[in-house]
């Protein structure tokens, strides 16, 4: 108890120096370390002595005057110090000093007076007899401050022993546990120590201990820590360790090179600080400790937590430490180390499945995980890590990222998801790392980052043009629409570059397979020795070459095409090469699409939607997208739902949504979600005027269909520059519709009266016998017979207009005598009602026939199509509606036979010069590579579609004067030979040693020669002032629509002026050619020529196929520019 006395004698000494009044006295004891760490009963004794108290007087009060002063200004407190001495019980039993127990012995007999037990009194001169061996200095000051300790003053004083400041071995022993453990350091200072200490000092450590075995803040070390010397430095050291300060080191450094026993733990702790703060010159001290207290161990843990990169450890050593190690962190480090293990010794199936519950993400681990991938063959925990690495790439650090970019053998594509970390991330910035993310984009193919980067590069085009052609094939259809753009205008530039250079940092099969995309002639000797190797991948390819080849229809079996697919995915093509041979293997698949949709056979319909589904199913490239939508909108019956969703997630706010939708509405019968969808897209002016024409009139038929006619006629008042592209008769029908439908029957019927209206003149005599000429107004009825059938032939809703006609044939030429021909067309409805015979038919046709053919032969065409009759039936129909046309033949111009589809006729089809320049180009292309590119225009092969069916006897082929002039121009004149492949990879030197002026007009002679195969008659084109008159007017008619596709051409080019024609005094009409296209086409629809069942102009012109329902209805001519259209006729 002598750290008791010591701290009693030093709260007394400072108590003392305040002077003698009790209340200062009191302040200076409880102001320091020492009087805190006193118990209360040795806090009551020192307040005896400060209180100078004195024994009981008469009355009981034994407090002096100054106390008794002192207590009447104070509050009352709950316990007095009085109670704070020690029962008398208590010291009897107590283990404390005897000069302790002697004081306050005395003062409890002082103090209890008459209650004081003689009994005590033996015990109490026991006690007085230990005394006299010696007693603590403290007690002979204290006999000075108090009466009541007067006699403790006769006591010999005790000697004082030297302080040590070396420990025991006990208490260092006490030291091995792990100072990071803030309980046992907590705990550990808690205990009595070896050596004196100051109160201060041990205030501090109390105060310390109390922080490490409390949760929350580390404790803040005392100042007076400072002082410690000798074995206490210990103290000091692993306080400092519990808080991470580095002055441990100093501290520990110091004990650990003394010749004590303390040594040796210290330099124990000293290894473990150091290891666990990243100094690995401690690991060997650590890793072979040997001891089993708390410190070895964790030495040993921390060991194996923490194996340098030097040390090998074999992969059992590395599992026992795992047994060893217990928190996660100490794990995880182990683990990495036994990966490393494991592959040094060759088990990568074990390092693979041990990595699978690692954190990949873990900084400074990714050598590793690359030296895994590289060492390991394609399998299924392969495949796991791969894809791991994939999915949480954004979790690696910079450093990580860098690696991965660098390593030329990591699999291309992970090399590019790398290089996409680096474009996002803005601790990326050199100039260098932009070069190395765009060679590896370029292998991967990546066609999003590629773009991204060059778009950045002033000039990117011209620098890289190999890359931006790469980027136009492969950049899927969601990209982002400035890329698109970018792209778009960046290919020219492209392509004018590699015209005069094109090697470049693409592969031999790569640049093959661009050509190939590109429409451009390709070596495909390079590309067949890159699928060698496979023989069905080598066969499906011949396929294709021989489909490719001149002669070649283009079109490759859509299970050779899935074969080679198939194929090449399991063969030795990766990265862009890969992807270019599927975006070859995709426009194959497109083009056959294509084809199938040439005619109008619902199984080949069917085909072609199943083709498209697949190719936009798959995140589809940006080329497939643009061809795609081209399809939908020139093909009313293509519904394709997975295009559809395609939009709803990459484009929905795009007109080409609700294009794409309506088509899929109108083929489930929701025809007013059609037609409103359709109306909206026909209103976006980034549409040309021709499609927005094209998306009106099928929004005007889908309304129709839903029986909203008033919402159509609405439409077509709101967009007056689209009504003068519709038909006359169409707007009509739309018009009566709705009069009908609203109960307006008198409306309709006038809008139809003043339809079929004529103007007669006549002559009638004068008062004075003069002849008069008059007019007067006449409503045929034959012109009636000829409405009530235009929805049939349409297929528009029919009930509401034949109503209203058969009201106006009823009653509305009451007034005209009903020709022989009308009661004839009457009797032929109501026999159709029935189920007539080919007798009944017959007679009433052939009857018709005799007043007026055509009416005749259109009976038998419209019998024949009522599905009344049978396969014999039909025969028969045929045979009599073919000999009735025999005898009449010479009697009917062709515009009337275009409607006779049933009979052997041949269409004649005016070649115009854009399908001329079509067959010439690809006649060049064989010139340069009899190994043609892939079709890139949807309609670049009807020109060949043309062919065939001439060559099958199927149509016959004429090729306009103008048209032929305007080719012949062209072909003569090598520059513009060169400008139709302006947009196409052609090496300029295979070009210039290929073709010149007389291998050009040598083309030029086979596509006349080859496109003509009929000649008009001499007398054909006499009359061409009249039918040019005729022709001026129809144009000034539909001038408003010529001024919108004006516009539209403008847009494009601000040239497109310079070829338009002047009437009236603008310049907004077709150019001279084809207006002389037209007015021969009008002229030779009015000849007989025997055989010929309709004229037709073949042409992609707006200025033809705007206007190609008005130019058959007014000139009796029809209009083709896809092998579809063409199919109608044919």
């Amino acid at each position: 108890m002598a750290v008791n006395e010591d701290h009693l004698l030093e709260c007394l000494e400072v108590a003392i120096k305040a002077g003698d009044s009790s209340e200062k006295r009191r302040r200076k004891a409880m102001d320091t370390a020492a009087w805190k760490l006193l118990d209360k009963p040795w806090k009551g004794l020192l307040l005896v002595a400060l209180d100078k108290e004195e024994a009981k007087t008469e009355e009981g009060n034994n407090r002096s005057s100054s106390r008794r002063m002192r207590s009447r200004g104070r509050r009352s407190r709950n316990s007095s110090t009085e109670d704070w001495i020690e029962g008398v019980e208590g010291l009897l039993s107590s283990t404390a000093s005897p000069g302790y127990r002697l004081s306050a012995m005395l003062v409890q007999r002082a103090r209890l007076g008459s209650k004081w037990s003689p009994a005590w009194d033996t015990k109490l001169e026991g006690l007085r007899d230990t005394c006299l061996k010696g007693i603590h200095p403290v007690w002979l000051k204290m006999a000075k401050e108090t009466p009541l300790l007067a006699e403790m003053s006769m006591y010999p004083k005790k000697s004082v022993e030297k302080v040590s400041t070396e420990a025991d071995d006990t208490w260092i022993e006490s030291a091995s546990f792990d100072s990071q453990d803030r309980i046992a350091l907590g705990l550990w200072l808690q205990q009595s120590f070896p050596f004196q200490l100051t109160a201060e000092i041990e205030l501090a450590i109390q105060n310390i201990s109390r922080g490490f075995n409390s949760k929350g803040k580390l404790p803040i070390l005392s100042d007076s820590l400072d002082s410690l010397s000798g074995d206490a430095v210990l103290i000091r050291g692993l306080c400092r360790i519990g808080i991470g300060d580095e002055g441990a080191i100093s501290d520990l450094s110091e004990l650990s090179q003394s010749q004590q026993n303390i040594a040796s733990v210290a330099a124990n702790h000293l290894a473990l600080f150091n290891l666990r703060r990243g100094d690995l010159s401690s690991w060997d001290t650590c890793y072979n400790a040997v001891g089993a207290d708390e410190l070895s161990e964790a030495m040993r843990k921390q060991a194996w937590a923490e194996i340098p990169d030097d040390v090998e450890l074999s992969s059992k050593e590395l599992n026992k430490g795992l047994e060893l190690v217990e928190d996660a962190e100490s794990q995880r480090a182990l683990s990495w180390a036994l990966l490393a293990a494991l592959m040094r010794e060759g088990k990568n199936d074990d390092a693979l499945e041990l990595i699978s519950s690692l954190n990949i993400a873990q900084t400074n681990r990714m050598g590793l995980i690359i030296e895994l991938i590289l060492s390991e063959n394609p399998g299924e925990g392969w495949s796991n890590l791969v894809h791991r690495m994939e999915t949480e790439i954004g979790k690696f650090s910079d450093d990580d990222i860098l690696l991965m970019l660098e390593t030329e053998a990591l699999p291309v594509h992970l090399r590019a998801l790398a290089g996409k970390e680096v474009q996002q991330r803005e601790s990326f910035v050199s100039a260098d790392l932009d070069t190395l993310a765009l060679d590896v984009f370029t292998q991967a193919g990546d066609a999003i980052q590629i773009g991204t980067i060059l778009m950045k590069i002033d000039g990117g085009a011209a620098t890289y043009p190999h890359r931006t052609i790469l980027v136009y094939h492969l950049l899927p259809g969601n990209a982002d629409a400035k890329l698109s753009e970018w792209v778009e205008e960046a290919r020219p530039k492209a392509i004018e570059v590699l015209a005069k250079e094109s090697s470049g940092v693409l592969s031999e099969t790569s640049i093959g397979l661009i050509k190939l995309l590109e429409g451009a002639p390709a070596d495909l000797d390079g590309i067949q020795r890159r699928v060698a190797a496979n023989r069905e991948a080598i066969r499906a390819f011949n396929q294709c070459r021989q489909a490719l080849l001149k002669g070649g229809d283009g079109l490759v079996p859509a299970d050779r095409l899935e074969k080679l697919g198939a194929s090449i995915d399991n063969s030795s093509l990766k990265g862009v090469e890969l992807r270019l041979f599927h975006a070859v293997l995709d426009r194959l698949r497109f083009n056959r699409a294509i084809r199938l949709l040439e005619d109008h056979r619902s199984d080949h319909t069917k085909m072609a939607i199943d083709i498209l589904e697949r190719l936009v199913g798959k995140s589809p490239r940006n080329r497939i997208v643009d061809g795609v939508r081209q399809m939908v909108l020139e093909h009313d019956s293509i519904a394709i739902p997975a295009f559809a969703e395609w939009h709803r997630l990459n484009a929905s706010s795009t007109s080409w949504y609700q294009i794409i939708t309506a088509s899929i509405e109108e083929s489930r019968g929701h025809y007013l979600n059609a037609a409103r969808s359709l109306h909206k897209a026909s209103l976006d002016v980034e549409f040309s005027f021709e499609n927005r024409v094209r998306l009106a009139r099928r929004a005007l038929i889908a309304y129709a269909h839903a029986g909203k006619f008033s919402e159509a006629v609405q439409m077509l008042e709101s967009q007056q520059a689209l009504t003068s592209a519709l038909t006359g008769l169409f707007q009509l029908y739309l018009r009566v519709c709705d009069d009908a439908q609203r109960q307006q029957p008198e409306a309709a019927k006038r809008k139809i009266m003043d339809w079929i209206v004529q103007t007669e003149t006549f002559t009638v005599e004068g008062e004075d016998g003069e002849i008069i000429e008059k007019q007067r107004k006449i409503y045929p009825s034959d012109e009636l017979d000829l409405l009530f059938t235009y929805p049939n032939s349409r297929n528009l809703p029919k009930d509401l207009w034949q109503g209203r006609i058969r009201a106006a044939i009823t009653h509305g030429v009451r007034d005209n005598r009903r020709s022989q021909g009308s009661k004839l067309e009457s009797q032929f409805r109501d026999l159709l009602r029935d189920q007539p015979s080919v007798q009944e038919v017959e007679s009433v046709a052939g009857e018709a026939a005799q007043l007026n053919p055509t009416q005749g032969l259109m009976m038998f065409e419209r019998a024949m199509n009522s599905g009344l009759f049978a396969n014999n039936e039909m025969k028969a129909l045929l045979r009599i509606q073919n000999g009735i046309y025999r005898l009449n033949e010479s009697k009917l111009p062709i515009r009337t036979r275009r409607k006779l589809r049933h009979l052997t006729l041949k269409p004649l089809i005016l070649i115009d010069t854009n399908l001329l320049i079509d067959a010439a180009k690809e006649r060049i292309g064989w010139l340069l590579s009899e190994e043609g590119g892939i079709e890139i225009n949807a309609h670049g092969s009807f020109h060949r579609t043309v062919r065939y069916k001439a060559e099958a006897g199927m149509v016959e082929l004429s090729i306009p004067k103008a048209a032929e002039f305007e080719f012949k121009s062209m072909m003569g004149n090598l520059e513009r030979v060169r400008s139709l492949f302006n947009d196409v990879w052609i090496d300029e030197a295979q070009w210039n040693e290929c073709i010149n002026e007389k291998s050009a007009q040598m083309v030029c002679a086979e596509v006349i020669k080859d496109y003509s195969t009929w000649k008009p008659g001499a007398n054909d084109f006499e009359d061409d002032e009249a039918f040019e008159q005729q022709t001026i007017d129809f144009m000034v008619e539909h001038r408003d629509t010529y001024w919108a596709v004006v516009d539209g051409k403008i847009a494009n080019s601000a040239q497109s002026l310079d070829n338009r024609t002047e009437i009236n005094g603008e310049v907004i009409y077709p150019e001279r050619g084809d207006r002389d296209i037209m007015r021969d086409a009008a002229m030779l629809a009015e000849t007989t020529h025997k055989g010929i069942g309709a004229v037709l102009v073949a042409s992609r012109d707006s200025d033809f196929w705007i206007v190609r329902r008005s130019l058959e209805e007014v000139f009796g001519f029809g209009v083709v520019r896809t092998a579809r259209e063409l199919s109608q006729w044919v």
